[in-house]
Protein backbone atom coordinates (compact mmCIF):
# COMPACT_ATOMS: atom_id res chain seq x y z
CA UNK A 1 0.00 0.00 0.00
CA UNK A 2 1.06 3.51 -0.86
CA UNK A 3 0.82 6.80 -0.87
CA UNK A 4 1.75 9.89 -2.81
CA UNK A 5 0.80 13.70 -3.77
CA UNK A 6 -2.05 14.58 -5.68
CA UNK A 7 0.00 17.32 -7.92
CA UNK A 8 3.71 17.78 -8.47
CA UNK A 9 3.69 20.58 -5.96
CA UNK A 10 3.28 19.91 -1.92
CA UNK A 11 2.11 23.27 -0.31
CA UNK A 12 2.91 24.45 3.08
CA UNK A 13 5.81 25.31 5.42
CA UNK A 14 7.04 22.24 6.20
CA UNK A 15 6.01 20.95 2.54
CA UNK A 16 8.81 18.80 -0.09
CA UNK A 17 7.18 21.74 -2.74
CA UNK A 18 8.19 20.46 -6.30
CA UNK A 19 8.74 16.79 -7.08
CA UNK A 20 6.99 15.55 -3.50
CA UNK A 21 8.34 11.93 -2.63
CA UNK A 22 5.90 8.87 -2.32
CA UNK A 23 5.82 6.37 0.64
CA UNK A 24 4.98 2.78 0.80
CA UNK A 25 4.17 -0.09 3.48
CA UNK A 26 5.13 -3.69 2.53
CA UNK A 27 4.93 -7.19 4.52
CA UNK A 28 8.32 -8.79 4.37
CA UNK A 29 7.10 -11.45 6.60
CA UNK A 30 3.69 -12.06 6.92
CA UNK A 31 1.45 -14.09 9.47
CA UNK A 32 1.34 -17.86 8.60
CA UNK A 33 -1.97 -18.75 6.76
CA UNK A 34 -4.23 -21.04 7.81
CA UNK A 35 -4.98 -24.55 5.89
CA UNK A 36 -7.94 -23.24 4.50
CA UNK A 37 -7.71 -24.42 0.52
CA UNK A 38 -6.94 -20.53 -0.79
CA UNK A 39 -3.31 -19.57 -2.48
CA UNK A 40 -2.77 -17.17 0.41
CA UNK A 41 0.68 -15.96 -1.51
CA UNK A 42 -0.28 -16.10 -4.86
CA UNK A 43 2.47 -18.51 -6.21
CA UNK A 44 0.44 -20.89 -7.94
CA UNK A 45 0.76 -23.62 -4.83
CA UNK A 46 -2.91 -24.63 -2.67
CA UNK A 47 -1.77 -24.72 1.62
CA UNK A 48 1.90 -24.98 0.60
CA UNK A 49 4.25 -25.85 3.97
CA UNK A 50 4.76 -22.35 5.43
CA UNK A 51 2.24 -20.38 3.25
CA UNK A 52 2.11 -16.75 4.44
CA UNK A 53 -1.21 -14.50 4.17
CA UNK A 54 0.88 -11.45 2.54
CA UNK A 55 -1.48 -8.26 1.87
CA UNK A 56 -4.84 -9.13 2.35
CA UNK A 57 -6.66 -6.05 2.58
CA UNK A 58 -5.65 -2.28 1.98
CA UNK A 59 -8.59 0.55 2.06
CA UNK A 60 -8.70 4.47 2.31
CA UNK A 61 -11.16 6.39 3.18
CA UNK A 62 -12.12 10.03 3.78
CA UNK A 63 -13.50 11.61 6.97
CA UNK A 64 -15.80 13.91 5.24
CA UNK A 65 -18.05 10.91 3.29
CA UNK A 66 -21.38 11.12 4.43
CA UNK A 67 -21.68 6.88 4.01
CA UNK A 68 -22.39 5.28 7.42
CA UNK A 69 -21.85 8.63 9.54
CA UNK A 70 -18.58 8.94 7.86
CA UNK A 71 -15.61 6.77 6.93
CA UNK A 72 -13.80 7.61 10.21
CA UNK A 73 -13.69 3.48 12.27
CA UNK A 74 -14.55 4.59 15.57
CA UNK A 75 -15.47 1.10 17.02
CA UNK A 76 -14.04 -2.16 17.42
CA UNK A 77 -16.75 -3.50 15.14
CA UNK A 78 -15.56 -0.44 12.63
CA UNK A 79 -12.16 -1.55 12.61
CA UNK A 80 -12.37 -4.99 12.58
CA UNK A 81 -15.17 -4.67 9.16
CA UNK A 82 -12.13 -2.56 7.30
CA UNK A 83 -9.80 -5.03 8.56
CA UNK A 84 -12.23 -7.56 6.50
CA UNK A 85 -12.70 -5.40 3.55
CA UNK A 86 -16.15 -3.96 4.00
CA UNK A 87 -17.70 -0.84 5.32
CA UNK A 88 -18.60 0.21 8.91
CA UNK A 89 -22.66 -0.77 7.59
CA UNK A 90 -20.83 -4.82 6.54
CA UNK A 91 -20.89 -3.75 2.41
CA UNK A 92 -18.13 -4.79 0.85
CA UNK A 93 -15.78 -2.81 -0.97
CA UNK A 94 -16.82 -2.70 -4.25
CA UNK A 95 -14.66 -2.49 -7.74
CA UNK A 96 -14.56 1.54 -8.67
CA UNK A 97 -15.76 4.55 -7.75
CA UNK A 98 -14.99 5.66 -4.33
CA UNK A 99 -15.71 1.27 -3.38
CA UNK A 100 -19.43 1.68 -3.26
CA UNK A 101 -21.76 2.49 -5.97
CA UNK A 102 -19.99 1.95 -8.72
CA UNK A 103 -20.14 -1.61 -9.90
CA UNK A 104 -21.64 -4.85 -7.32
CA UNK A 105 -17.93 -6.27 -7.72
CA UNK A 106 -16.45 -6.77 -4.58
CA UNK A 107 -12.62 -6.06 -3.90
CA UNK A 108 -10.69 -6.11 -0.97
CA UNK A 109 -7.28 -3.99 -2.83
CA UNK A 110 -8.62 -0.36 -2.96
CA UNK A 111 -6.98 1.26 -6.53
CA UNK A 112 -5.38 -1.71 -7.85
CA UNK A 113 -4.26 0.17 -11.25
CA UNK A 114 -0.94 1.93 -11.62
CA UNK A 115 -1.55 5.81 -11.26
CA UNK A 116 1.96 6.58 -13.27
CA UNK A 117 -0.28 5.02 -16.84
CA UNK A 118 -3.46 6.37 -15.12
CA UNK A 119 -4.93 2.94 -15.77
CA UNK A 120 -8.33 1.90 -13.93
CA UNK A 121 -9.10 1.49 -11.13
CA UNK A 122 -6.23 4.44 -9.76
CA UNK A 123 -7.16 7.84 -8.10
CA UNK A 124 -6.25 9.33 -11.90
CA UNK A 125 -9.23 7.11 -13.07
CA UNK A 126 -11.55 6.54 -10.74
CA UNK A 127 -14.08 5.08 -13.42
CA UNK A 128 -12.37 4.12 -16.36
CA UNK A 129 -12.95 7.15 -18.19
CA UNK A 130 -9.74 9.66 -16.80
CA UNK A 131 -12.33 10.82 -13.84
CA UNK A 132 -9.43 11.73 -11.44
CA UNK A 133 -10.34 11.69 -7.58
CA UNK A 134 -10.23 15.02 -6.25
CA UNK A 135 -6.97 15.21 -3.93
CA UNK A 136 -7.68 15.54 -0.27
CA UNK A 137 -6.22 14.32 3.38
CA UNK A 138 -6.50 10.34 3.06
CA UNK A 139 -6.41 8.04 5.01
CA UNK A 140 -5.88 4.15 4.53
CA UNK A 141 -5.04 1.20 6.58
CA UNK A 142 -3.68 -2.38 5.08
CA UNK A 143 -4.41 -5.46 6.89
CA UNK A 144 -3.09 -9.27 6.70
CA UNK A 145 -5.33 -12.22 8.32
CA UNK A 146 -7.28 -13.47 9.80
CA UNK A 147 -4.73 -16.72 11.37
CA UNK A 148 -5.21 -18.60 13.88
CA UNK A 149 -3.24 -18.68 17.43
CA UNK A 150 -3.62 -21.29 20.07
CA UNK A 151 -2.58 -20.06 23.39
CA UNK A 152 1.09 -19.93 23.70
CA UNK A 153 1.55 -19.70 19.36
CA UNK A 154 3.82 -17.18 18.26
CA UNK A 155 3.62 -15.17 14.77
CA UNK A 156 6.19 -13.15 13.28
CA UNK A 157 5.24 -10.48 10.95
CA UNK A 158 7.81 -7.84 9.50
CA UNK A 159 6.92 -4.88 7.47
CA UNK A 160 8.99 -2.22 5.95
CA UNK A 161 8.40 1.46 5.33
CA UNK A 162 10.02 2.57 2.02
CA UNK A 163 10.26 6.40 0.95
CA UNK A 164 11.56 7.67 -2.43
CA UNK A 165 11.92 10.61 -4.30
CA UNK A 166 11.66 10.73 -8.07
CA UNK A 167 11.40 13.48 -10.86
CA UNK A 168 8.05 13.98 -9.96
CA UNK A 169 5.02 13.01 -7.72
CA UNK A 170 4.33 9.72 -10.55
CA UNK A 171 8.23 9.16 -11.00
CA UNK A 172 8.13 8.66 -7.22
CA UNK A 173 5.28 5.85 -7.55
CA UNK A 174 7.64 4.14 -10.21
CA UNK A 175 10.35 4.30 -8.18
CA UNK A 176 8.87 3.41 -4.87
CA UNK A 177 8.05 0.22 -6.79
CA UNK A 178 10.99 -0.01 -8.07
CA UNK A 179 12.52 -0.19 -4.75
CA UNK A 180 9.81 -2.10 -2.94
CA UNK A 181 10.52 -5.14 -5.35
CA UNK A 182 14.21 -4.77 -4.73
CA UNK A 183 13.66 -5.61 -1.01
CA UNK A 184 11.53 -8.12 -1.56
CA UNK A 185 14.23 -9.97 -3.61
CA UNK A 186 17.01 -9.29 -0.73
CA UNK A 187 14.24 -9.72 1.80
CA UNK A 188 15.32 -13.94 2.56
CA UNK A 189 18.40 -12.87 3.19
CA UNK A 190 17.69 -9.56 4.94
CA UNK A 191 15.77 -11.68 7.73
CA UNK A 192 18.54 -14.17 8.61
CA UNK A 193 21.34 -13.30 11.40
CA UNK A 194 24.72 -12.44 9.86
CA UNK A 195 26.67 -15.41 9.36
CA UNK A 196 29.17 -13.56 7.77
CA UNK A 197 30.81 -11.79 10.39
CA UNK A 198 32.65 -14.01 12.05
CA UNK A 199 31.07 -12.80 15.32
CA UNK A 200 28.95 -15.85 16.99
CA UNK A 201 25.41 -15.78 18.04
CA UNK A 202 24.48 -14.85 21.19
CA UNK A 203 23.48 -18.07 23.34
CA UNK A 204 19.82 -18.45 24.42
CA UNK A 205 18.82 -17.26 27.35
CA UNK A 206 18.59 -19.54 30.49
CA UNK A 207 15.28 -21.42 31.05
CA UNK A 208 13.11 -20.37 34.18
CA UNK A 209 12.78 -22.59 36.65
CA UNK A 210 9.46 -24.15 34.90
CA UNK A 211 10.14 -23.14 31.53
CA UNK A 212 10.35 -23.55 28.08
CA UNK A 213 12.97 -21.46 25.32
CA UNK A 214 13.06 -20.71 21.97
CA UNK A 215 15.18 -23.28 19.85
CA UNK A 216 18.22 -21.93 18.82
CA UNK A 217 19.86 -21.25 16.19
CA UNK A 218 16.65 -19.95 14.43
CA UNK A 219 15.91 -20.29 11.82
CA UNK A 220 18.26 -23.42 11.20
CA UNK A 221 20.10 -25.50 8.47
CA UNK A 222 19.67 -28.95 9.81
CA UNK A 223 19.96 -28.88 13.46
CA UNK A 224 18.77 -27.06 16.11
CA UNK A 225 18.54 -27.20 20.09
CA UNK A 226 15.18 -26.96 22.05
CA UNK A 227 15.87 -26.41 25.70
CA UNK A 228 13.29 -26.78 28.66
CA UNK A 229 13.72 -26.80 32.61
CA UNK A 230 11.52 -28.06 35.53
CA UNK A 231 11.82 -28.24 39.03
CA UNK A 232 10.38 -31.52 39.95
CA UNK A 233 9.97 -34.96 38.24
CA UNK A 234 7.12 -34.62 35.45
CA UNK A 235 5.40 -36.01 32.26
CA UNK A 236 7.40 -34.76 29.59
CA UNK A 237 6.49 -34.75 25.97
CA UNK A 238 8.34 -32.60 23.22
CA UNK A 239 6.75 -33.36 19.77
CA UNK A 240 7.29 -31.22 15.92
CA UNK A 241 4.59 -30.73 13.59
CA UNK A 242 4.36 -29.16 10.24
CA UNK A 243 2.40 -26.23 9.52
CA UNK A 244 -0.57 -28.99 8.45
CA UNK A 245 -0.53 -29.85 11.84
CA UNK A 246 1.37 -33.76 10.76
CA UNK A 247 3.66 -34.63 13.45
CA UNK A 248 7.45 -35.48 11.88
CA UNK A 249 9.08 -36.18 15.25
CA UNK A 250 8.57 -37.38 18.66
CA UNK A 251 12.01 -35.73 20.62
CA UNK A 252 10.68 -36.84 24.34
CA UNK A 253 8.04 -39.01 25.51
CA UNK A 254 8.29 -40.03 29.08
CA UNK A 255 8.73 -39.25 33.29
CA UNK A 256 12.42 -36.75 33.79
CA UNK A 257 14.06 -35.73 37.14
CA UNK A 258 14.64 -31.85 38.10
CA UNK A 259 16.71 -29.98 35.99
CA UNK A 260 17.89 -28.27 32.73
CA UNK A 261 17.46 -30.43 29.84
CA UNK A 262 18.07 -29.56 25.98
CA UNK A 263 17.03 -31.49 22.78
CA UNK A 264 18.38 -31.51 19.32
CA UNK A 265 15.95 -31.84 16.26
CA UNK A 266 17.23 -33.16 13.05
CA UNK A 267 15.58 -31.56 10.10
CA UNK A 268 17.71 -33.37 7.43
CA UNK A 269 15.34 -35.05 4.92
CA UNK A 270 12.54 -32.54 5.95
CA UNK A 271 11.53 -29.70 3.60
CA UNK A 272 12.22 -26.06 4.26
CA UNK A 273 9.28 -24.12 5.90
CA UNK A 274 8.07 -23.60 9.14
CA UNK A 275 7.58 -25.95 12.03
CA UNK A 276 5.68 -26.05 14.71
CA UNK A 277 7.39 -27.81 18.38
CA UNK A 278 4.63 -28.32 21.50
CA UNK A 279 5.93 -29.78 24.98
CA UNK A 280 3.74 -30.71 27.34
CA UNK A 281 5.23 -30.89 31.00
CA UNK A 282 2.16 -32.62 33.05
CA UNK A 283 -0.76 -30.68 32.71
CA UNK A 284 0.82 -27.41 30.98
CA UNK A 285 1.48 -27.07 27.05
CA UNK A 286 3.78 -24.59 25.02
CA UNK A 287 3.69 -23.94 21.68
CA UNK A 288 6.48 -22.32 19.51
CA UNK A 289 7.90 -22.38 16.06
CA UNK A 290 10.83 -22.59 13.84
CA UNK A 291 12.17 -22.14 10.57
CA UNK A 292 14.22 -24.48 8.75
CA UNK A 293 16.17 -23.21 5.59
CA UNK A 294 18.80 -24.81 3.67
Amino acid sequence: GFAYNGDNFDEGTDAYGEAPPAIGYTFLRSALADADGLDNDRDGAIDEPGERLGLTSVLFFNAVSARDGGEDPHTARDYYRYMQGRWKDGHPFTLGGNGHDFSNIPTQFFFSGDPVTGAFWSERNTDDQGTPNSPSDRQFTLSTGPFTMQPGDEQEIVFAVVWARGSDYLDSVRLLKKHVARLHEVADVLLVPDQTSGVPEPPPAPADVLGFAQNFPNPFGETTTIRYSMPHEMAIRLRVYDVLGREVATLVDGRQAPGIYTVEFDGAGLPTGVYFYRIEMDHLRFTKHMTLTR
